[in-house]
């Protein structure tokens, strides 16, 4: 049995929508975490600032702890170490966390 082409496109279509919501559930980032939650980083994603976030002291495995998000939700202030850093929503969002 042939399958149509415009099928075979939609199903291709469907397979990678599922695959990119379920990697988004799984992967949680610094901007999306509650008001006064705290977390661990799991990991950085690669850009051109991720040498600068990892000089602030985010590192693998680092305790954070959101402190204030802006009334917009950007910036945001997190506790690390003892000291309190404010980050972007963009440059938050680089910050995997379990």
């Amino acid at each position: 049995m042939k399958i149509p082409f415009l099928w075979y496109i939609n199903l291709s279509f469907i397979i990678v929508n599922l695959h990119l919501y379920n990697h988004s559930k799984l992967s949680q980032t610094l901007a999306n975490i509650a008001l006064g939650s705290k977390v661990k980083v799991k990991n950085l994603i690669v850009s051109e600032i991720s040498s600068k976030l990892l000089e602030m002291g985010l590192y693998s495995g680092q305790e954070v702890e959101v402190l204030f998000k802006a009334p917009f939700g950007d910036p945001i202030a997190v506790n690390i170490n003892g000291y309190v850093l404010s980050l972007r929503l963009n440059e938050a969002s680089l910050v995997e966390v379990i």
